[in-house]
């Protein structure tokens, strides 16, 4: 009995010991908060001044504008003057009369005093202007001063950001498992290696504002949601993989960006007010990925080069005659139900798309209908509406429909979207055999443990890797499929199975292969490590050799679709006859 109760003392005692440990984490998690809304304060008083610099700045530059104009206007009309006293005095000279000639005499003695009190001004002005320069130049060095200090205080936010949502991912499991910390470590030392963990120079290099609403990125996926209804193990590695988003992909200074965002500068000067052509140049440069800046243009000009002969062949107002049809029931009920039911299961974590209320909702729907309309024969297949709310981000809604036209028409291989799902079924082939070429010891492995790695690539493909790997990461692989179509799905699919590859040899069963697969992709942030192996160490890789291996198990494919529904029939038959 003693016994018993020295341990429930003991454990009282172990409770107590971390109660304190945790509260002392809210202390320094409250610290960090508090210092985090002192830079963003100092960051509003800096921009605060930047805009009352400029505006002085204009204010002085508008004055003397001003004033030179007016100089300008009144040295004319005195050169004006000067002209007609030259010809005043001509006539005198000619009529010689004693009266004219001293009226003459009067008036340009007043005259010459007027030009010399000109010229003093002209001197006055001349000063003013000089000193009006040298106080714009130190009103341009004070701007860049506060330009620099901008961006420091930019950093310093981003900085503190991460480091919050990295120690956040730490409390989290510090919450969800307290028992599982070793004796000998105290909670407060998990968060002081939390601490120093964020210390790291990956975090001196993150350098681009945020969106103003923290709780979304710059495209209205929220940073915060998706925790409130998980486990705290789950919102740590929310907290956790919000942090690697600022640090891998929300910043704009790295080696090389600069030189990357100025060929796109080059590029979008270059190109005008024309429409996109294919070039040797375009391609590059949509494999290194587009700015978040010139993602919409960019978009809007593939959807146009894919698309442009087709709608040349319809109506002008195409579009909203498919609405039409659909709001007259035209639409069949099996479709437009299954609509609606993945209308809120698209991007549940996104503002424009989170509730039955958000903007995003009722274009997504008209796009869908319109497009069961268009293209009755697919109808809908589920996964087009990913695809069509991705397009919504970067385009109007008559666009993002065009882009699901040529995404499922064009882009993609025929029946990837059928009821039988035939092309996607090809593609799997496809990819398998590839993976035994390129990647063998890969293959021998999941083979040699019966992964089946189309459990993981099929839905990757399908959905052309949306919700598959980061945000950043699938809308980098988007900007070279709008353009290359399908065949780079191969490549990025195999590049991600090669990233993977050393974790996944390092597993010994089905389950372990699958566990460090999924966990390696949906981490997946470095797209230039990415588009390196894609389009460089897996080459060769030939269109058509690609086409030849589609058409290949093209054939395999089909006959076995309609065996089984054959099959499918005769049941039927069967249950109709009993």
């Amino acid at each position: 009995m003693e016994c018993h109760m020295n341990l429930a003392i003991e454990k009282d005692v172990e409770l107590l010991e971390k109660t304190h440990a945790l509260d002392e984490v809210n202390r320094d998690l409250e610290d960090v908060k508090l210092e985090y809304v002192a830079l963003s304060r100092e960051l509003k008083d800096v921009k605060s001044y930047n805009r009352d610099m400029l505006q002085l700045k204009n204010r002085i530059i508008r004055q003397l504008t001003e004033q030179l104009t007016a100089l300008e206007l009144e040295r004319a009309a005195r050169v004006n003057q000067l002209e007609s006293v030259k010809f005043l005095s001509s006539r005198t000279s000619v009529k010689g009369t004693a009266e004219s000639q001293s009226d003459f005499t009067v008036f340009t003695g007043t005259f010459y005093s007027e030009v010399d009190r000109l010229r003093d001004e002209l001197q006055a002005y001349r000063l003013q202007n000089n000193f009006l320069n040298s106080e714009i130049l130190q009103l341009n060095l004070l701007r860049n001063d506060g330009d620099v200090r901008e961006e420091y205080f930019k950093m310093k936010c981003l900085e503190w950001e991460a480091k919050y949502y990295a120690i956040q991912s730490k409390y989290m499991v510090l919450l969800s498992e307290p028992t599982k910390i070793d004796s000998c470590t105290s909670a407060a030392q998990v968060l002081q290696d939390a601490i120093r963990d964020t210390s790291s120079p990956d975090y001196m290099c993150l350098d681009k504002v945020l969106n103003s609403d923290t709780r979304y990125n710059l495209y209205g996926f929220s940073s915060t949601s998706a925790c409130r209804s998980y486990s705290l193990l789950q919102g740590a590695y929310f907290a956790s993989q919000r942090s690697d988003e600022i640090i891998g992909t929300i910043k704009e200074k790295d080696r090389g960006v600069e030189s990357w965002i100025s060929k796109w500068d080059s590029y979008i000067a270059s190109l005008g007010n024309q429409n996109i052509q294919q070039s040797a140049v375009l391609k590059d440069l949509l494999r290194s990925g587009i700015p978040f800046f010139h993602r919409s243009r960019i978009w809007k000009g593939c959807v146009e080069l894919h698309v442009k002969r087709l709608r040349d062949t319809k109506p002008k107002n195409y579009y909203e005659e498919l609405l039409a049809s659909a709001r007259h029931g035209l639409v069949t009920d099996i479709v437009s139900k299954q609509i609606e039911i993945d209308l809120l299961r698209t991007l549940p974590h996104n503002r424009h798309f989170e509730n039955a209320n958000s903007d995003g909702i009722p274009k997504l729907r008209r796009i869908l209908l319109a497009y069961s309309q268009h293209n009755q024969r697919v109808g809908y297949c589920q996964g087009m509406n990913r695809m069509v709310a991705i397009a919504l981000l970067f385009m109007n809604e008559e666009e993002a429909f065009w882009a699901l036209v040529v995404t499922v028409e064009i882009l993609m291989a025929p029946d990837y979207y059928s009821r039988d799902l035939i092309g996607a079924q090809v593609d799997q082939l496809v990819l398998k055999e590839l993976l035994f070429e390129k990647i063998p010891r890969l293959h021998a492995h999941f083979e040699a443990h019966e992964v089946d790695v189309s459990l993981f690539t099929f839905n990757w493909m399908l959905c052309v890797f949306i919700d598959c790997v980061p945000i950043e990461t699938y809308l980098s692989i988007w900007d070279s499929f709008l353009y290359e179509g399908g065949k780079v799905l191969f490549r990025f699919a195999l590049a991600m199975l090669k990233m993977a590859e050393e974790d996944c040899l390092k597993a010994n069963d089905s389950l372990a292969i699958s566990k460090v697969l999924r966990n390696y992709v949906e981490s997946l942030s470095d797209y230039r490590r990415l588009s390196q192996i894609a389009f460089n160490e897996l080459n060769p890789f030939p269109r058509r050799a690609i086409a030849n291996k589609r058409d290949q198990y093209a054939t395999v494919v089909k006959t076995e679709v309609d065996r089984i529904n054959e099959r499918r029939a005769t049941y039927k038959m069967l249950d109709v006859r009993l």
